[in-house]
């Protein structure tokens, strides 16, 4: 069985601190099989750090950011291409339709990065449009995404605009948020999972992680800290959480597991079926 994190983020990243060695370590007494570091624009990580273990699979990631129209976009890419591939949105969008890398769309309706919050908001649809067709995976559940976020990404579950994989991903920026949001494969069945979770972390905690960040940073660029990725405890706005969440993800044939302590998310034909983009309520 493999279960695997393909969205983290390492000191390499502008805005996380966490080290190479630190998180193989997590994910590998987690129980995590495989992992991507998908570090924002660059593949410095990868050229500085042994990245081989025998313990754990590491997959080269990359999340890059496209200035299009003043606007930008987050895309995932995978694969080892990437590694000798420059940092270009057009060769990476090349390979991509080559498979020779693999696209996945992150937290598709954030403000502002979602490629799908972008679909409405401006004006280049050509590039978003070739971008879903390029992609071979799109992300349903992001660790770090509103209430509102995942649950318009879920609606995407059986989409047929979407003729990719599903997946998920902590997008952890924190060690304790490692393999919290995860994939999980049997043999040819894909379960996507949120892991329930007894870890307890204070804001105060969360806000020591960089120096140069306070509460208005935090604020501002991450509003929805009390997210499901963190799961503090004893909140009521994170029990309101998880309780709309289970409730869109029973909708689309949600089951729980006992023994992996897992919220499953299983593909099934039920959820809504879309003809086209235009069909897609982006609020």
């Amino acid at each position: 069985m493999r279960k695997y994190d393909y969205h983290i983020h390492s000191e390499y990243s502008h805005d996380c601190s966490m080290k190479f060695e630190d998180i193989v370590e997590n994910a590998i007494d987690i129980g995590l099989t495989e992992i991507s570091i998908t570090d924002h624009n660059t593949i410095e990580l990868y050229k500085c750090e042994n990245y081989y273990s025998q313990s754990i699979h590491i997959v080269p990631g990359l999340e890059y950011t496209v200035n299009l129209n003043n606007s930008n976009i987050d895309l995932l890419f995978y694969g080892d291409k990437i590694l000798d591939t420059e940092l270009n949105i057009n060769l990476l969008m090349e390979y991509a339709s080559m498979n020779k890398i693999k696209l996945v769309i992150p937290h598709p309706f954030r403000n502002p990065t979602g490629l799908l919050f972008n679909y409405c908001t401006n004006n280049n649809r050509r590039f978003i449009e070739m971008c879903i067709k390029v992609a071979q995976g799109v992300e349903i559940l992001n660790g770090k995404d509103s209430i509102k976020n995942i649950q318009e990404s879920l609606l995407l579950v059986n989409n047929s605009v979407f003729d990719a994989e599903y997946l998920m991903g902590s997008d952890s920026h924190y060690l304790e948020d490692l393999g919290k949001v995860l994939n999980i494969k049997r043999g040819d069945d894909s379960i996507y999972g949120i892991k329930s979770s007894e870890d307890s972390r204070d804001i105060q905690q969360i806000l020591d992680g960089f120096s140069n960040r306070g509460p208005e940073y935090f604020g501002n660029k991450h509003p929805i800290i009390y997210s499901l990725a963190q799961l503090l405890p004893n909140l009521n706005a994170i029990n309101k959480f998880k309780s709309v969440i289970y409730e869109e993800m029973l909708s689309h044939g949600l089951s729980n597991s006992d023994v992996y302590n897992f919220f499953e998310l299983k593909e099934t034909n039920t959820g809504k079926d879309f003809d086209s983009l235009e069909q897609i309520e982006i609020k």
